[in-house]
């Protein structure tokens, strides 16, 4: 995990290709499966997965979305009711960043009450792609 003062809440990740170690669970893959299906397949819009505590959440929803959309120009708005989940997911898309290519930079900021004021809001994180 990272500490606030190494890159959180704001930082630009340049992305370089390499070989993804990472072998999902099977109940990962098929989060993944489900996921393509109903999004991309189906045309859905939203949804919801629920996986048990210490399933590989993190894992399964920072990756799919940076394989799947935001390599292809999309972006990912990140919402937790807590501060050590956020940070724990804006280091999970800073490590993953790789899945993004071809893309060669993600553009990653943090918003929570306890690092900028909010007015009406929880937590959020936003991932895009860092436009020149």
């Amino acid at each position: 995990m990272i500490s606030p003062t190494n890159s959180y809440p704001d930082c630009a990740v340049g992305i370089e290709f390499s070989p993804d170690p990472f072998r999902p669970y099977d109940h990962q893959q098929a989060a993944w499966d489900a996921m393509d299906r109903h999004f991309t397949e189906q045309g859905k819009q939203a949804g919801i997965r629920v996986i048990p505590t210490g399933g590989g959440k993190t894992a399964i929803a920072a990756r799919w979305p940076l394989q799947g959309r935001v390599r292809h120009g999309g972006r990912v708005l990140w919402l937790s009711h807590r501060r050590g989940l956020l940070v724990k997911a804006f280091d999970g898309f800073r490590r993953t960043a790789h899945l993004a290519t071809p893309r060669d930079r993600l553009r990653l900021v943090a918003v929570s009450g306890q690092d900028r004021p909010l007015s009406g809001a929880s937590v959020r994180v936003s991932v895009h792609h860092e436009r020149p």
